[in-house]
């Protein structure tokens, strides 16, 4: 994997509903990315479950970063309040004890739930010295709890890929181990309170100039018809 130059890149957060056509471009690059890797996905961890595009539309946030004109990492985040039982019982928090439950809520019920953390497989591997493209997009994630209304955010990473360590270097606390697929994840959170102050105290170059100049998409209007109850 070559050095990639930091100016060349682009970090976009825009909502799952979709974005205005003059953006739909970067939307519909960023969603082809999600789904070639997490049909692959899937298909590798020996999973019955097939990819629906409501794991990509639904989410309050997707976060994507592009080089040049190509998406090469994304992860998505769904803000939700965990006063509500609804919220905890979502499908992609199957892993999730309610003991590991208890623990991530030290802080409070409003909950960011990240997932798909997402890389192009040209891209795995260092972009720049000691810094991969999953460690950036882990430390964008990091920015985004930081800057949100939410108290905490999840974490379920996955052990043989390694993105554990991205998430400690980012300053995820562990909560507890757990199995999906088969495959070992530490379940972890990103507490807000905690993130700000490792923030405040170290900067890092590459997520601090990606997350200061991110670009925010709008999302679109969507004209609903009124109707009138008959008479």
């Amino acid at each position: 994997m070559k050095e990639l130059e930091l100016k060349k890149l682009r970090y976009y957060l825009f909502s799952g509903e979709g974005v205005p056509t003059e953006h739909q471009k970067v939307y519909d690059k960023c969603y082809d990315l999600w789904k070639k890797v997490w049909t692959q996905a899937l298909i590798d961890l020996n999973s019955p479950q097939k990819l629906f595009s409501d794991g990509f539309t639904r989410q309050t946030k997707i976060g994507c970063l592009f080089y040049e004109d190509e998406c090469i990492a994304m992860s998505s985040f769904r803000d939700v309040d965990f006063s509500c039982q609804a919220q905890r019982e979502d499908s992609l928090l199957n892993a999730w004890t309610p003991e590991a439950f208890e623990l991530l809520l030290a802080d409070g019920p409003r909950v960011c739930i990240a997932t798909y953390l997402t890389v192009a497989p040209d891209y795995r591997g260092n972009i720049a010295p000691d810094l991969s493209a999953k460690l950036l997009i882990v430390l964008l994630c990091s920015k985004y709890i930081a800057n949100s209304d939410c108290d905490v955010m999840t974490g379920t990473m996955r052990c043989n890929r390694g993105t554990d360590k991205s998430a400690y270097t980012s300053g995820a606390r562990f909560i507890q181990k757990a199995e999906m697929y088969g495959v070992e994840v530490d379940l972890v959170g990103f507490f807000k309170k905690e993130i700000q102050e490792l923030q405040e105290q170290h900067s890092h170059l590459w997520s601090d100039y990606l997350w200061n100049n991110r670009i925010e998409l709008p999302t679109p209007q969507i004209n609903k018809t009124k109707t009138t109850k008959a008479s």
